[in-house]
């Protein structure tokens, strides 16, 4: 909710948040939010109930660490996205 806020107030308006640079970058750091949270998601409720199933779970091991790793991956690119938007002014001041 506090990033949905913070979206409206920093980007003031749709044509902002694809229109400029800045809003460009944010759309980026929300799709890729979402996809990490897509991830957990399906580590949580697909891939963990498997490997509690699993007599011999050594190929869900293994598909949970690389799914981990890429969630893992996308904070990452989360955090150098935010870390350039904090550099840049805020699309609600773009001329």
């Amino acid at each position: 909710m506090t990033g949905a806020l913070n979206t409206l107030l920093l980007v003031g308006s749709t044509h902002a948040l694809v229109g400029t640079p800045y809003g460009r970058l944010l759309a980026l750091k929300i799709l890729l939010f979402s996809a990490m949270v897509t991830v957990a998601l399906f580590n949580r409720f697909r891939l963990l109930p498997r490997l509690r199933r699993e007599s011999q779970p050594s190929a869900i091991v293994a598909a949970l660490t690389h799914s981990v790793l890429f969630e893992q991956g996308l904070g990452l690119a989360i955090l150098a996205v935010v870390s350039v938007l904090g550099t840049w002014p805020p699309a609600l001041h773009h001329h």
